[in-house]
């Protein structure tokens, strides 16, 4: 798994077609996002469970700071850390100013919590040495 992640990052970086294209994905992921984020209807099959908005918000933003780490290699710190948690501050504030939504600050921290949680993992992964397999 390892590997493929590395043999992806490094087509992008090497092919800027690849790497234009992925980042207007990656936006566009954005976007798409919060037009979901401001919709009226929020996810029906999620009510019943409890914390169930903190963990959508966690796994989407886990996937985000995944794709915008391909696209832009850089320091996470500062090219994924502080823009996605922008974009998820943006969001509850922008919900806030509807009437059919609600701001949670509790949210910028799940977000927060799903970005934090991909960087670990990426660590984790990153700093483990691939083992050959063994000959059977």
């Amino acid at each position: 798994m390892y590997e493929l992640l590395k043999q992806i990052k490094v087509n992008l970086q090497t092919t800027p077609r690849y790497l234009y294209s992925f980042r207007a994905f990656c936006i566009g992921l954005l976007v798409f996002g919060l037009l979901f984020a401001l919709s009226r209807d929020p996810l029906p099959f999620m009510e019943g469970i409890q914390m169930g908005d903190k963990i959508l918000h966690a796994s989407a933003f886990f996937i985000f700071a995944a794709l915008f780490h391909l696209a832009w290699s850089r320091s996470f710190w500062l090219y994924v850390f502080l823009p996605l948690l922008a974009y998820g501050g943006l969001i509850e504030i922008l919900q806030g100013m509807t009437t059919w939504r609600s701001m949670s600050w509790g949210d910028v921290v799940a977000d927060a919590v799903g970005i934090l949680l991909y960087y670990a993992v990426y660590k984790l992964i990153s700093t483990r040495s691939p083992k050959p397999l063994a000959n059977t």
